[in-house]
């Protein structure tokens, strides 16, 4: 409840004090996609994306374009993971890598999973090796324990049980 009652008051702020920059509207819808996103409400936060998508792509912003449809990738793709891996790789095609390598990081993750999940682990293992470099730039411990999760995922999808153990 307060996390809605948040948002109603966000959206009454936008309305009294936004300055009109689409940008803001878009924000808030990101943000409150993902609160869509935990209670369950996933087709209700792919729509709110696809109205903050509209709105980056009427400003001409590829990179907040793709982060966007990297959020709707994973969201989507947990009821409908073709769409997933679909969203995700768009919004590959639109982040700016240089700007933000973590999120490109975030979204190579995103589609070897959803390959893998999808019955395609050989593909997800080829995504998975070509990020690894991008592993290496963050060797904080969420990144590698994030890999070797993925990487342990791949093996069991790939059928190599031993080597998944071993990895878990």
């Amino acid at each position: 409840d307060a996390a809605r009652r948040a948002f109603n008051e966000a959206w009454r702020i936008l309305e009294e004090h936004g300055t009109n920059d689409p940008g803001e509207r878009a924000a808030i819808l990101s943000l409150e996609a993902s609160y869509m996103k935990d209670i369950g409400e996933f087709e209700t936060a792919e729509a709110a994306l696809e109205e903050a998508l509209g709105l980056y792509r009427a400003v001409g912003d590829g990179h907040l374009q793709g982060r966007v449809l990297l959020q709707m990738g994973e969201i989507i793709g947990h009821v409908a993971p073709e769409r997933g891996i679909s969203h995700i790789r768009k919004a590959l095609a639109l982040i700016d890598a240089n700007k933000e390598p973590r999120l490109d990081l975030c979204a190579q993750h995103a589609l070897a999973q959803f390959l893998s999940d999808t019955g395609h682990p050989e593909e997800g293992l080829a995504v998975l090796d070509r990020a690894r470099p991008l592993y290496q730039q963050f060797p904080d411990d969420l990144a590698q324990l994030r890999l070797h999760w993925l990487e342990a995922k791949i093996a069991h999808r790939r059928g190599d049980l031993t080597e998944a153990e071993t990895i878990f």
